[in-house]
C-alpha cells in the first residue's frame, strides 16, 4: 500500500496552481500583452492611440473619425465595469471592486456595470444598453470587425449578460439592483475602496410577490438579442442566454407589475409605471421571435402592439419608452408596411422640417440638436439618430432618415464647436459628473466634488448629458444635468455611429441584410437541469442573515446617541447634541440615547433596553463574537449604562426624563438650542416601576460587563441594590408616569409588580443575596406579550432558568404557539401599536426557552415560531422587510425626526414631518412598527402604529436575533432532519458510532504507512 506524504501533496498543489486550462504550464517569460492596441495599458494617464489599418471608405470620408468614436465608447464601458476585472482590461486605472455584491442575500452578484456617476448597478438601463449594443452587432458585425473592435464589443456585451445570468437566480426571481442612490451619494472614493463597513451594498430583487414585468421583459429582450450575437461563435452560450430569456419573458407575462414599485430605491433614478410596462412586454416578445422564429412570440408581439397602441406616433426612444424601437424591430422582422409607416412617422416627426401632418412637431435648438429633455438631451437625440439610421438601411425615407442621424451625431462630435464625447475631438468636457474618474488612486483621499478640480483620469468615450435648449453648455461638475454620464447614454450613440460608419465603408448598394427570424438557430444544446436543493440548502436559503441584521441594529443605536459623539462615529448625518442637558438642575447629563422618533430621553424604556442588551450579551457571547458584534454590543450597552449612572443625580433622586415630547420642534438634535426640562423621580415624587427597572438595568449590566474595562463595573450592582432597597421598596408605590405626566402619552405604565420581581431576579444574579430570591412569588396568570411595560414573561423565563423548571415558561410559549392572534402570514399580532416590537420580544423568549429546555414536548415548535417571526420582520418570507436597510424592500419613511431632515447644511422644520417622501437620511437598522392585522403596510412617516421606531423595539430585536444567531452557531436552528423534529438520542448515538469507525479506519491506514 502506498501513502501520500506531505511533499507529495505539496507537489500536487503546486502543479495545480501552475497548470492552465489548456493543459500547458505557465511560462514565466510569456507575454500576455505582446501587441497592446492602445498605450493606456502601460500608462493609465496616457491618451489611447487607435489605429485602423483595415478601414477603407467606398467614397468620401465622414466628417469625423467614427471608428475612433466607437473604439473610445467601448473604453467607457470598460471604465464602468464592476467585479473582478479581466487580464485584458484596457482602462487600467480601474481596479477590482464590489466583489461581495449579493452577499446580503447569499448570492454572487459581482460583475456587471456601474450605471453612471456612482456605483449603483441598475438592472433596467443596463439591460436596455445591452439590447441596443447587441442590435448593433447583429446588423453591423462586419464593421466592428473591419475596425478591429469586434472582440471588444463582444466582451462588452458578455460582461453584461454574464451578470444577468447571475441575477436570474430562479425562474421567477431576478435581482434588479445592487446599491441605492442614497447610500451611494454618501460614499466618496474609488470603487475599489468599497467595503462592507464603509458601503453596505443592498441587493434588491423582483419575484412573484414583487413583480417587475418591465425589467424582466427588457432583460429577456437583451438576452435574446445577445443570443443572436453569440450564436456564430459560441452556440452553447447562445442557448443558455435563450433559456434565461424565455424564462424571464414568462415571468414578466405571468406576474405583472412595475419594477420600480417593487424596488422602491430604483424610483429615484429609473421610475416606471404599470402603463409603461406594456411596451417592454411587446419588445421582449418581438426579440424572442427574432431569435427563435416561434409564431407564439410573433402573435404576442402583434397582439400587444395593438393593445398597447404602439402604432401611435412615438416622440422619443429611451430605456423606458420602447415604442419607436418596437416599430423599427417589427418593421425589420416582418417587413410589413404598417410597421414601416410608423417608423417613417417617427423619423419625420423628429426631423427639423416643420410638418402639419401630426399636429405637433419636435423641438430643435438653434444649432440643430433635437431637444427632448433637459436631462440627458444628447441621449434622446442619439437614440433617435439610431432608430433613423437603421430605418435608412431598411429603405424607409433613407436620405432624410440618414441625414437626421448624421446631423445629430456630428453635433455631438464637434459641429457645434465642441465635442460632447470625452476624449474625442477638441474642446471636450473635463469635469464629468463621475466619481471613479474624479477620484485619485488610493492611498490618496478622494475630495468632495469640486468644479475647480478636473477629473484625475480621462473618461474616454463617455457621452455626457449635453447642452441646454439654447445650445449653452457649462463644463461644471456641479451641473449634473449637463455633465452626467450613464450606460444608456452611450448605447444608442455608439450603435448609431457604427450604422453610419457601415454606410461609409460599404456604401448604399451593399446594405446589411437581416436574417428571417429563427434562421440563425443551430442544433439545440442541452443545458444541465437546475440543481435540486437539499433540505439543508433550503434552510440556508430561507434563513435571514442574522449577522447583518445585528450589525445594522447597532447602527440604529448609534443613530440614537445623544451628547458628544465619538470620533469614529458611523452615522455621518449625526452630530453632537444636547450638551447642556441637566443644566436646569445644575447637573451634567449629556449622553444616553434619544428614545425613538423624538429627541426626548425617556428613562424607563432606555433602562429596559439596556437590560435586554445585557441579557443578550450574557446568554450569547460566543455567537456575538463569531458575528464580530460582541464588542460593538458592549459599546452600545456602555453608552446607555454610563448615562444611567449619571441620572442617579443625588442619593434619593433619579432623573427619569429630559425633554418634553409635547413641546419639542421637528428639528435635528444638533439644531436644538432651547434648554430642555429635566424630570426627577424621588421618594417624594416616586416611580416604583421606573426605579425597579433602573436597578435591573444596572444589575444586568454588571453581570454582562464583568471582567471588562467598563467604567463603574464594580459598583453597578451596589448602586442597583441601593436604588431598589431605598427607593423602589421604601417609597409609596406609584406608577412613574403619574409623577412624570409628560411621559403618559408615550410610556404609560400599567403595573409595577412585574418590575419588582424583574429587578429582584437580576439583583440576585449580580449579588447572590437570598433576600432578593425570597421576594419571588408564584402566579398562574399567563402574560400575553413581553415588552417594556409587561415583563412577566421575562420574569417567568428567568425563574425557569434559575429553578431549572421549563414548566414555568411553557404556558406563555404555548399560548404564543396555539392561541395568540396572528396575521394571515403568521406574524404574532400581540398589539396593534408597533406589532413588530411585540413579535420580536416574543421571539426572544421563545428562542431562549428552547435553548434552556430543548427536551420540552413543544420546544422545537417554540424555536420554529421564533425563527418564523424574525423571517417575517426581515422580509425573508414575504419580501417586505420592516428593518430599514435590510432585505429587498424596506421602509423608506420611518417616523423619526433626525433622519427625516435634510443634510446638516440645510435647516429642518415641520415641512419635513408631513412630506410623503423617503427620509433623506437612512435610519439603517431601525425596526419600524410593522403591518396591520391583515399584513398590510403603509410606508408613510405619519402612520404612527406602522412606522414609529423606538429604542426598546430594537433592543428586543437585537436580543431575538442574537438568540437565533446563537442557535445557528450551535447548529440547532433547525432540527437534524431539516424538517421539524428534534434529533432523537438514537440518531445521535448512530452518528457518533459511524464517526468513531471512520476515525479508527483512518488511524489504521495511517499506521500502515509507517
Amino acid at each position: 500500500m502506498r501513502c501520500l506524504t506531505v511533499a507529495s501533496l505539496l507537489t500536487i498543489l503546486f502543479a495545480f496552481l501552475f497548470w492552465r486550462s489548456d493543459g500547458s504550464v505557465l511560462d514565466e517569460e510569456e507575454d500576455y500583452n505582446a501587441e497592446p492596441e492602445i498605450t493606456e495599458a502601460a500608462d493609465p494617464m496616457a491618451a489611447p492611440d487607435f489605429k485602423f489599418p483595415n478601414l477603407r471608405y467606398v467614397a468620401r470620408k465622414p466628417k469625423y473619425n467614427y471608428a475612433e468614436s466607437i473604439a473610445k465608447s467601448l473604453l467607457f464601458y470598460e471604465a464602468q465595469r464592476s467585479g473582478m476585472l479581466p487580464d485584458n482590461q484596457r482602462v487600467t486605472w480601474r481596479k477590482d471592486s464590489a466583489l461581495f455584491d449579493g452577499e446580503d442575500n447569499g448570492v454572487d452578484l459581482s460583475g456587471g456595470y456601474y450605471d453612471g456617476a456612482g456605483y449603483v448597478k441598475y438592472g433596467f438601463p443596463q439591460a436596455a444598453m445591452t439590447t441596443l449594443l447587441s442590435w448593433g452587432v447583429i446588423r453591423y458585425r462586419r464593421t466592428y470587425e473591419t475596425i478591429g473592435q469586434l472582440q471588444h464589443v463582444l466582451d462588452c456585451i458578455k460582461w453584461a449578460t454574464d451578470y444577468f445570468i447571475k441575477c436570474h437566480t430562479a425562474p421567477n426571481e431576478y435581482y434588479a439592483q445592487v446599491g441605492n442612490k442614497a447610500a451611494d451619494r454618501q460614499f466618496q472614493a474609488a470603487p475599489q475602496e468599497m467595503t462592507a463597513d464603509n458601503y453596505r451594498r443592498i441587493s434588491y430583487k423582483i419575484n412573484e410577490k414583487k413583480p417587475g414585468s418591465d425589467l424582466a421583459a427588457e432583460t429577456a429582450a437583451a438576452l435574446a438579442a445577445a443570443s443572436i450575437v453569440f450564436q456564430p461563435t459560441d452556440p452553447a452560450y447562445s442557448k443558455e442566454l435563450l433559456r434565461h430569456a424565455e424564462e424571464l419573458y414568462d415571468f414578466a407575462v405571468t406576474f405583472r407589475g412595475s419594477y420600480s414599485k417593487s424596488v422602491a430605491p430604483a424610483e429615484q433614478s429609473y421610475r416606471s409605471s404599470l402603463k409603461e410596462l406594456r411596451d417592454e412586454l411587446v419588445w421582449g416578445a418581438a426579440w424572442l421571435y427574432r431569435r427563435t422564429g416561434k409564431k407564439s412570440y410573433l402573435k404576442a408581439a402583434e397582439d400587444g402592439y395593438k393593445k398597447a397602441k404602439i402604432g401611435h406616433l412615438a416622440k422619443e426612444f429611451s430605456w423606458s419608452d420602447k415604442k419607436a424601437g418596437i416599430q423599427l424591430l417589427m418593421a425589420e422582422i416582418t417587413r410589413k408596411d404598417r410597421y414601416r409607416m410608423h417608423v417613417e412617422w417617427f423619423c419625420q416627426y423628429s426631423g427639423p422640417e416643420l410638418s402639419n401632418e401630426f399636429g405637433v412637431q419636435s423641438t430643435h435648438t438653434a444649432n440643430g440638436l433635437l431637444f427632448i429633455s433637459e436631462w440627458g438631451p444628447l441621449r434622446y437625440a442619439a437614440n433617435t439618430a439610431f432608430i433613423c439610421a437603421i430605418a435608412a438601411d431598411l429603405d424607409i425615407s433613407p436620405i432624410a432618415s440618414r441625414k437626421l442621424s448624421e446631423t445629430q451625431i456630428n453635433y455631438m462630435l464637434g459641429s457645434n464647436g465642441r465635442s460632447y464625447q470625452i476624449g474625442f475631438g477638441t474642446n471636450y468636457p473635463m469635469h464629468a459628473f463621475h466619481k471613479s474618474s474624479y477620484c485619485p488612486l488610493p492611498p490618496e483621499q478622494c475630495p468632495r466634488f469640486d468644479d475647480k478640480i478636473p477629473n484625475t483620469f480621462t473618461l474616454y468615450g463617455a457621452l455626457i448629458g449635453g447642452p441646454s435648449a439654447d445650445d449653452v453648455y457649462h463644463d461644471q461638475r456641479s451641473n449634473e444635468k449637463q455633465n452626467s454620464v450613464t450606460l444608456d447614454f452611450n448605447a444608442g450613440f455608439q450603435t448609431c455611429v457604427v450604422a453610419l460608419l457601415d454606410f461609409y465603408v460599404y456604401g448604399d448598394k451593399i446594405r446589411p441584410h437581416h436574417d428571417r427570424p429563427g434562421s440563425i438557430t443551430l442544433d439545440e444544446v442541452d443545458l444541465p437541469a437546475p440543481k435540486v436543493l437539499t433540505q439543508k440548502e433550503l434552510n440556508l436559503k430561507n434563513t435571514p442573515d442574522y449577522t447583518d441584521i445585528l450589525k445594522k441594529s447597532l447602527l440604529f443605536f448609534e443613530a440614537q446617541r445623544s451628547g458628544l459623539l465619538t470620533s469614529d462615529k458611523k452615522i455621518s448625518w449625526r452630530g453632537d447634541s444636547a450638551l447642556d442637558d441637566g443644566k436646569d438642575i445644575g447637573k451634567e447629563l449629556s449622553g444616553g440615547y434619544y428614545d425613538g422618533f423624538t429627541n426626548v430621553k425617556f428613562g424607563f424604556p432606555l433602562c429596559f433596553s439596556m437590560t435586554i442588551l445585557s441579557w443578550s450579551v450574557i446568554e450569547f457571547p460566543s455567537a456575538l463574537r463569531d458575528s464580530k458584534v460582541y464588542f460593538p454590543t458592549i459599546d452600545a450597552l456602555d453608552w446607555g449604562i454610563q448615562y444611567i449612572r449619571k441620572t442617579h443625580a443625588d442619593m434619593y433622586e433619579i432623573v427619569a426624563q429630559i425633554g418634553d415630547p409635547h413641546t419639542e420642534k421637528w428639528i435635528r438634535p444638533d439644531q436644538m438650542t432651547d434648554r430642555r426640562l429635566t424630570y426627577i423621580i424621588s421618594n417624594e415624587n416616586p416611580g416604583t416601576d421606573f426605579t425597579a427597572e433602573m436597578a435591573a438595568s444596572l444589575a444586568a449590566a454588571s453581570v454582562a460587563t464583568k471582567g471588562l474595562e467598563v467604567d463603574g463595573v464594580d459598583e453597578m450592582c451596589l448602586r442597583a441594590q441601593f436604588i431598589f432597597d431605598n427607593m423602589t421598596l421604601k417609597a409609596d408605590p406609584t406608577l412613574y408616569h403619574e409623577s412624570v405626566p409628560s411621559a403618559a402619552d408615550f410610556y404609560r405604565s400599567s403595573d409595577f409588580a412585574d418590575e419588582i420581581e424583574w429587578a429582584a431576579l437580576w439583583l440576585y444574579r449580580c449579588s447572590g443575596r437570598k433576600f432578593y430570591k425570597n421576594m419571588l412569588s408564584t402566579s398562574d396568570q399567563i402574560p400575553d406579550t413581553f415588552s417594556w411595560n409587561d415583563k412577566q414573561a421575562g420574569v417567568n423565563l428567568l425563574k425557569a432558568i434559575e429553578f431549572n423548571n421549563g414548566d414555568m415558561i411553557a404556558p406563555f410559549c404555548d399560548y404564543l404557539l396555539f392561541k395568540a392572534p396572528r396575521t394571515p402570514n403568521r406574524l404574532l399580532f400581540l398589539d396593534e401599536v408597533q406589532p413588530s416590537k411585540h413579535a420580536a420580544g416574543a421571539a426572544f423568549i421563545l428562542a431562549l426557552a428552547f435553548e434552556y429546555f430543548p427536551e420540552h414536548k413543544n420546544a422545537e415548535k417554540w424555536r420554529d415560531l421564533a425563527r418564523d417571526q424574525i423571517s417575517y420582520l426581515s422580509g425573508t418570507r414575504t419580501g417586505q422587510s420592516f428593518i430599514v436597510g435590510y432585505g429587498e424592500l424596506w421602509p423608506l419613511q420611518p417616523q423619526h425626526i433626525g433622519s427625516s431632515c435634510p443634510s446638516p447644511i440645510y435647516p429642518c422644520g415641520e415641512e419635513y414631518k408631513d412630506s410623503n417622501q423617503p427620509n433623506p437620511q437612512s435610519l439603517t437598522g431601525a425596526l419600524v412598527g410593522g403591518p396591520d392585522a391583515q399584513d398590510r403596510f403603509e410606508d408613510n412617516r405619519m402612520n404612527d402604529n406602522q412606522n414609529r421606531v423606538s429604542l426598546d423595539t430594537n433592543a428586543v430585536l437585537h436580543a431575538a436575533v442574537s438568540a437565533l444567531r446563537h442557535l445557528e452557531f450551535k447548529g440547532t436552528l433547525y432540527s437534524d432532519d431539516g424538517g421539524g423534529g428534534y434529533a432523537a438520542p438514537l440518531h445521535c448515538s448512530m452518528t457518533l458510532t459511524l464517526l468513531m469507525i471512520f476515525i479508527s479506519t483512518l488511524m489504521i491506514l495511517d499506521l500502515r504507512c509507517y
